[in-house]
């Protein structure tokens, strides 16, 4: 898998070797940012192919952590249990499938097909219930021809989207909320518009308790109960004549303090020339004058927030002759959310990525061409020295997260940790198609060919099995 960016048939992609990963559509390109994975080698776990691993003994590592709970998904079946699968409880059971699962605090909101072969455009219920399985109770229920559909939880409002019609016909979808009780439903931001000329709301995230949403070409946020409209850019409408020039947004990448991290692009545009290239600003989600990150021409990818700094790759695109897109270099910048005090933590000829934070150390992947070996290293997020943690296969040696101030790695050999010095080189299991899924606390939970599995992220403990056949959704 290419390890580079490129533009095949329309589409830019940042390929780094992870199959986890989020897309950004543009209008005519798409970047899809693969968050990165990496991997290493140390402690041996014995497989006993039923319920746990027992890594061998490692003299000065701490006792295990205390067990946490975890939520996940089996079918009809939405559960919570601990890390090692004792302690199960049935939050709900369905008829049909469980799906997009939401969660917020102690709400847990989920839909359901009403058709149980879920085939084609079936509606779909929603219904919340708590953390602890009580109180479970249908909040929306759809009726043809109106469709509802969950988006996200925000205090004791549930957000949805409201169609009237059959999916993908006009008019589109409104975004409304109703309370968790299934009371108060109103609109928060409606359809507007005729024939091809319908504007529609998309819901992008909550950010401190607002719903951030882009709305005709701008960003707009609102309290969830529909107060407080407040517009965050302002940029013309979009043209209707070919080859006028307009401003895409590309989306919410993150929040520093109050504001709003986003990009933007120049379309219609050459994807490597000045104009076609994103580019990063910050915005308070209650309004406020709107902060450049960064600077000059070249390409400004997300990485990380850390305290008040937004960290992110500036890459200098280069267009090849079939037109595909590669990257000369990517160094690694920090910046205060408020577009000052901009440093460079790399400068060198090669892509540096960033693969997360551990504390104020930032953690970037750097790769080299020429089949040598990539290097993982760490680099205070206000710049300074910079330390050597390991080096990869840029084939199959990746980070997959930080999990309890450990990086976590995906290698052929199985999952492996690091701390942020270095140190502490440690295998957490056996088996080459473990996929990290996500964390628990101080456990990291990953798939095995379906099952669910944990394991304490600093080794101290066996990997165990938490259930056979089910799809991790949060921890708790």
């Amino acid at each position: 898998m290419d390890r580079y960016p490129k533009v095949k048939k329309g589409l830019l992609r940042l390929q780094m070797p992870d199959p986890t990963e989020k897309q950004f559509v543009f209008p005519g390109w798409a970047m899809t940012h693969h968050l990165a994975w990496i991997i290493l080698p140390l402690l041996v776990v014995g497989c006993s192919g039923e319920g746990s691993e027992s890594p061998t003994a490692v003299s000065g590592v701490a006792p295990p952590p205390a067990q946490a709970s975890v939520l996940w998904v089996h079918g009809t079946s939405l559960m919570r249990s601990e890390t090692d699968g004792s302690g199960q409880v049935t939050l709900a059971e369905e008829p049909a499938m469980i799906e997009n699962v939401v969660v917020s605090g102690v709400t847990v909101a989920y839909e359901v097909p009403q058709n149980k072969s879920n085939i084609g455009n079936v509606p779909r219920d929603t219904w919340v219930v708590r953390t602890d399985g009580t109180d479970r109770h249908l909040v929306l229920r759809s009726a043809v021809p109106q469709w509802l559909y969950l988006v996200d939880v925000i205090g004791s409002w549930v957000l949805y989207t409201d169609r009237t019609g059959p999916e993908y016909s006009p008019p589109p979808p409104s975004l409304a909320s109703i309370l968790v009780n299934g009371t108060a439903p109103r609109t928060l931001s409606a359809a507007v518009g005729s024939g091809e000329l319908w504007q529609s709301p998309n819901y992008e995230r909550q950010i401190m308790g607002r719903a951030v949403l882009e709305f005709a070409g701008n960003y707009f946020s609102v309290l969830p109960d529909g107060s407080d409209l407040q517009q965050l850019t302002v940029f013309p409408p979009f043209p209707h004549l070919n080859n006028e020039t307009f401003t895409s947004l590309l989306g919410i990448r993150g929040v520093v303090g109050n504001a709003a991290i986003y990009a933007t692009v120049q379309s219609p545009s050459s994807p490597v020339s000045a104009e076609g290239t994103p580019k990063l600003f910050a915005v308070p989600v209650v309004g406020g004058p709107v902060a450049k990150l960064g600077s000059g021409p070249d390409m400004e990818i997300f990485g990380v927030v850390v305290g008040s700094r937004v960290v992110y790759q500036q890459c200098v695109p280069r267009q090849l002759p079939n037109f595909d897109i590669t990257f000369d270099r990517c160094d690694v910048m920090s910046v205060q959310g408020n577009g000052q005090g901009r440093i460079a933590l790399t400068s060198t000829p090669e892509i540096n990525y960033v693969q997360g934070a551990i504390g104020s150390q930032m953690i970037i992947r750097r790769s080299r061409s020429g089949g040598t070996p990539d290097n993982l290293v760490g680099v205070p997020v206000g710049g300074g020295k910079e330390t050597p943690l390991l080096d990869l296969n840029p084939n199959n040696e990746f980070v997959s997260a930080i999990v309890a101030d450990r990086i976590l790695l995906r290698r052929p050999t199985g999952l492996w940790s690091l701390q942020a010095d270095g140190g502490g080189l440690v295998q957490l299991t056996t088996n080459g198609s473990d996929w990290f899924s996500g964390a628990a606390d101080d456990f990291a939970c990953f798939d095995r060919s379906g099952a669910l599995w944990c394991v304490p992220a600093d080794g101290s403990g066996p990997a165990t099995q938490v259930t056979a056949n089910g799809r991790f959704v949060v921890g708790l």
